[in-house]
């Protein structure tokens, strides 16, 4: 739909900025309280390749983000200045996501961003949808209108990131198609160099945050722990 306000980069970029993270993060991880109890907890955002995969995630907030950083930060005022100059004030879609499998912290964070996103004029109407019957095989795969809050599966190398948010595969979710970020992808697939090949996917991650193509949440975002018994020795990580 060419006329729909989530084509406008700006659009996209206010909906970026009307989220406090650091709330949401609270929100869904506890943070505030388990810092409380002495362990440490962290309060790292999500970008376009999720914190969990440190060795190739682009943090939000280090220089390394560049101009694009502003993008992340909560600024509901310059948000509204953004819907203001796109016409997008008082503008109204379906607002899309399953609560059915992910739990509640996901559940909170999905009401929270409907919320935030009223916050700067817009009016979401919240679809909830079955997850096996209509979410996984419709709204997945970019068969909606509106936009979607979802999950992205998690890949076991980072390339497999790249053709399912921007290339040729049926659940691209947004038929989001960036030419430098295809070139981008190729580059860092054949570079064997790792510094040079992080640089490749520091990029990619940049392009997407400019647009805001697709926004990070902070679904997925919090600390995890892993216990051992005592007993157990060799433990690698």
């Amino acid at each position: 739909d060419p006329s729909a306000p989530w084509r406008d980069d700006r659009f996209r970029q206010a909906i970026s900025m009307a989220q406090d993270r650091d709330a949401l993060q609270d929100l869904g991880y506890n943070v505030t309280k388990l810092r409380a109890a002495g362990l440490s907890a962290a309060s790292t955002w999500n970008n376009v390749i999720p914190a969990g995969f440190a060795r190739w995630w682009l943090d939000p907030q280090s220089a390394d983000q560049c101009d694009s950083a502003k993008f992340f930060k909560y600024d509901v005022a310059e948000a509204k200045k953004l819907i203001a100059a796109g016409g997008f004030d008082g503008a109204a879609f379906d607002y899309h996501y399953s609560p059915t499998v992910y739990g509640t912290t996901f559940t909170n964070i999905a009401e929270a961003i409907g919320n935030y996103m009223q916050a700067i004029g817009l009016k979401p109407t919240t679809v909830t949808e079955d997850y096996a019957s209509k979410y996984i095989t419709q709204t997945f795969r970019g068969q909606f209108h509106g936009l979607a809050f979802g999950y992205e599966t998690p890949f076991p190398e980072v390339s497999g990131y790249f053709p399912r948010l921007f290339g040729n595969d049926p659940a691209n979710h947004g038929r989001v198609s960036d030419p430098q970020i295809t070139d981008l992808a190729a580059k860092q697939q054949a570079e064997l160099d790792e510094t040079k090949r992080k640089g490749y996917i520091y990029q990619i991650q940049q392009i997407n945050d400019e647009h805001m193509y697709y926004v990070p949440s902070q679904a997925g975002a919090g600390t995890g722990w892993t216990a051992y018994q005592q007993q157990v020795r060799g433990v690698q990580q």
